[in-house]
């Protein structure tokens, strides 16, 4: 601070200055004071000494801090006359210097701070016309101020404008763009109301402002919104979410009858997978046609397989979050669906006259079991194996949401669903000489069951508040009956088995999460959880006549775990081409005597070179507590379920990605590398699996390292009569562990080197629409053994021996797929009805499930390749109302 011609104290000048900011208008002077004159003849002076020659001839006093008035630069005068008002006008306050004159002769000098125009908030939610169903991802645009955001999973967004006349476009695709100005004094609370464009759901986009349901940001994060998901890659009539999913490259496919998504290399357990906000542990239904996500209640699906934020832990590879309808506010409406492979019922609307509570139901069954038992037990006496004689799967759903006032609801929801499955190997030989008759029957069951309560609530224009009390289970069974006869002239062998496997997980949670919207280019997320792990790896019982086989039941010991987290994420803007996001998950995991803690930062930068052209980079740090155990050797997939232990540590990985890509006129270009290296894998020691009987399975596993690499590239087209896309991955994933394999790297059981997927789509008119599938991948090792003899083991339940080769020693064949579909739309007296009709397998090509051991017409053992599905073909009908 400067002070001419007087000694000011600090606190004096701190008393001026807070007099100046409450009287930022009064720059005039007295009279008496403004026309003081003085005479100034200087050359090429500081500013300073200026005011010091002003002082001096004048008698008032300068009061400043050096740097406001250093800034200015030197001065000459040569015999100059002025007068303080004159002065004052032209040679500060016309160079951004502010004046205040404190009586009875100081003038206070502090740069002129422009008067920043009031922000007004704007905030409220953005929803669907005729049901008033919450729209997710809404793009809310103010045009002349060229910022905008979306809505979040609940439908609302914050903004905020420093104009008097707000001017604002809402858009949602297969909508009508609104448009609104209107004049703004304070904060305001605007709902916003959409009409759905077409009545027919085709649509023809014939520019990029109307995109297709997918919208893929860049690489890491996909996005399906709206009831325009059901366009896409259908099959057997209708889409699903996971089989769209899968035709997304680095979301490998690995055929019929696979338990999950693989996602860059990653194993099915690594998927975080979420239904309203709640994880599912198995998500697909047997053979990969349908996901557990019924597409006629389905409302925005969100993809994360590159650095997800903060907000989600406890998974190494991705985040799939599936919202579901809240349910028709207006009215009764529904969807049903009569089809050969299954069927369906969904309905929603209104509940009470206020129409403040909803509801959603909604139920599916498949049909496979009742098409194909008739053809299959013909067959069972034949020399071929691996039949399917009854199969089926249902779905269950239910949502009551009750909306207290604008800014508060409660949500209720449920879900059941589960999977049948059986399957015959039967064998016979009859000859003169030997007489062989074996029979071997599995039985497998599973399904998911969840429920859970939720508190929604505005707080203020700029933060919501989501509170979730939640229970999950997961159970799992198998039944194995085994009988083998044989006979000689000699001699008559009679033998069989009866096992029984069963295993369940049980998780109770509660969380919840605020978000803070400070301005428009900025967000603020967190958030806490709570989960109760319980989890029982098996219970078998095992009855036999062979002599070695005692009847048994083992228990192994219930795993119990508590999950806790804390989390920040910090969105934000820089600049008008560079969004960051920078989030910290803290964790901590406590089973038995073992306490886990996990610091696991998450770091994404996406750069905007111009408006068609975008560059991101991501690294991120998880830490999962589940272990997922898949055998790799012959016969039908298993997966066991298992906790972290003191024994066996958490699973963890760093995930570095880095994404291109291009909007050109007709297509968009997405190139994507990715790179993961994953600690405490675990796997089956060589000769083990469930099946044996012991009740300590830490003893059957072993704990190692991964790797996956690979690069994707997706092109797609998404704007005429033909839409579509093409996605390519070429990847590698590794396991190497001390006790498999001599220690040596060996391919992941689910590793595709080359995986081909796409789906086009040719809209022929505005009722009839032609889409097509195609699926190439590279095969998938497994492990075969080296050889197999009869014989009897005291811990297998089997009559014979397995000597394993090296692990994932043999390569399946190529997996390759094309399907077909038709459909005609048309709106009738109840909404728009819908005829599908498809091929399953176009060119019926013979892809593999499994290998099974089995005999040949000499009698001898072999591995033969077990098929599931031929061409099949489908017809289904569907009805709005």
């Amino acid at each position: 601070m400067q002070v001419t011609q007087a000694k000011i104290s600090p606190l004096l000048f701190a008393l001026l200055a807070w007099v100046f900011c409450f009287e930022s208008k009064a720059q005039s002077l007295p009279d008496s004071i403004a026309q003081k004159t003085f005479t100034l003849n200087l050359n090429k002076v500081q500013m300073s000494d200026i005011l010091n020659d002003i002082s001096k001839q004048t008698g008032m006093l300068f009061s400043y801090k050096n740097a406001t008035v250093v800034k200015l630069g030197k001065y000459s005068f040569s015999n100059k006359q002025l007068t303080l008002a004159v002065f004052c006008n032209e040679y500060l306050k016309s160079r951004d210097i502010n004046y205040v004159f404190i009586p009875p002769n100081i003038i206070v000098l502090n740069p002129f701070k422009p008067t920043i125009p009031k922000a007004f908030t704007i905030n409220g939610f953005v929803s669907d016309s005729a049901s008033g169903e919450k729209l997710i991802g809404s793009n809310i645009l103010l045009p002349k101020e060229n910022v905008g955001v979306a809505s979040n999973y609940e439908g609302f967004f914050s903004i905020q404008t420093h104009n008097d006349t707000l001017r604002m476009q809402i858009s949602y695709i297969g909508y009508q763009t609104k448009s609104l100005e209107l004049p703004i004094s304070e904060n305001l609370r605007l709902d916003i109301k959409l009409s759905q464009s077409l009545s027919l759901p085709i649509v023809i986009v014939t520019n990029k402002e109307d995109k297709n349901s997918l919208t893929q940001e860049n690489g890491n994060l996909i996005t399906l919104k709206g009831k325009k998901i059901t366009d896409l890659s259908p099959l057997f009539g209708e889409s699903d979410v996971f089989r769209t999913l899968q035709l997304l490259p680095g979301i490998q496919s690995v055929g019929e009858g696979a338990p999950g998504l693989f996602v860059r290399g990653g194993s099915p357990d690594q998927n975080l997978v979420l239904l309203d906000g709640i994880q599912i542990y198995n998500p697909i239904h047997i053979f990969g046609f349908y996901s557990i996500f019924n597409p006629g209640i389905v409302k925005n699906v969100a993809l994360n397989k590159g650095s997800f934020p903060a907000k989600y832990s406890g998974r190494l590879s991705s985040v799939i979050d599936v919202i579901t309808v809240d349910g028709n506010s207006h009215k009764i409406q529904g969807e049903a669906m009569l089809g050969i492979m299954g069927s369906r019922l969904s309905i929603d609307g209104p509940i009470g006259k206020s129409h403040k509570t909803t509801f959603m139901v909604s139920g599916r069954r498949s049909h496979i079991d009742l098409l194909l038992a008739p053809f299959l037990k013909a067959n069972l006496s034949t020399q071929n194996a691996g039949f399917l004689t009854a199969y089926y799967f249902y779905d269950i759903n239910a949502k009551i949401v009750h909306r207290f006032n604008k800014n508060a609801k409660i949500t209720l929801s449920f879900y059941n669903g589960g999977d049948n499955i059986s399957l015959n190997n039967s064998f016979k030989l009859d000859n003169l000489q030997h007489k062989i008759k074996e029979k071997d029957r599995q039985s497998f069951a599973w399904g998911n069951k969840v429920a859970a309560i939720r508190w929604g609530q505005i707080l203020s224009s700029k933060t919501i508040l989501k509170t979730t009390a939640w229970y999950s289970s997961y159970d799992f069974g198998n039944t194995s009956r085994y009988s083998f006869e044989e006979t000689t002239k000699d001699s008559s062998s009679e033998n069989f088995f009866d096992y029984r496997f069963e295993s369940f997980i049980r998780d109770i949670g509660v969380n919840s999460d605020i978000e803070y919207f400070i301005t428009e280019k900025w967000k603020l997320n967190g958030g806490v959880q709570f989960i109760s792990h319980m989890f029982q790896p098996g219970v078998t019982s095992l009855t036999s006549n062979l002599p070695n086989l005692e009847p048994a039941v083992n228990i192994t010991e219930t795993s119990m775990g508590n999950e806790a987290s804390v989390y920040i994420d910090n969105g934000f803007n820089v600049g008008k081409k560079i969004k960051v996001n920078l989030g910290l998950n803290y964790t901590e995991f406590l089973v038995q005597s073992k306490q886990y803690p996990s610091l696991q930062p998450r770091v994404s930068v996406m750069y905007n070179l111009n408006k068609r052209f975008i560059i991101s980079v991501g690294y991120a740090q998880m830490q999962q507590y589940l272990h997922l155990l898949a055998n790799s050797s012959i016969g039908i997939p298993q997966d066991l379920w298992i906790l972290s232990s003191d024994k066996i540590m958490p699973q963890n990985n760093s995930l570095y990605n880095l994404s291109f890509k291009q909007e050109l006129k007709f297509v968009d270009i997405g190139l994507d590398l990715f790179y993961k290296n994953m600690n405490n894998v675990i796997d089956y020691k060589d000769g083990e699996n469930y099946l044996k009987n012991t009740n300590n399975w830490e003893d059957k596993i072993t704990i190692g390292t991964g790797k996956a690499m690979g690069i994707e590239l997706f092109i797609e087209k998404e704007i005429g009569r033909f839409t579509g896309w093409i996605g390519y991955c070429l990847s590698n994933s590794t396991r190497q562990f001390a006790d498999i394999n001599e220690g040596k790297p060996f391919l992941y059981r689910y590793n595709r080197t080359h995986d081909l997927s796409s789906t086009a789509s040719y809209k022929i008119n505005d009722r009839n629409t032609i889409s097509i599938n195609f699926i190439y991948a590279t095969g998938t090792p497994i492990t075969i053994p080296e050889q197999i003899y009869s014989g009897l083991s005291a811990s297998t339940p089997t009559v014979d021996i397995f000597i394993p080769g090296k692990r994932n020693n043999f390569i399946m064949a190529d997996y390759n797929r094309l399907d077909i579909n038709y459909s005609n739309y048309k709106k009738n007296k109840l909404g728009i009805r819908v005829w599908s009709f498809g091929f399953y397998n176009v060119y019926n090509k013979q892809n593999p499930f499994f290998i099974s051991p089995g005999y040949n017409d000499n009698g001898e053992r072999v591995l033969r390749q077990v098929t599931l599905f031929p061409i099949i073909p489908s017809i289904t009908y569907k009805q709005e109302f």
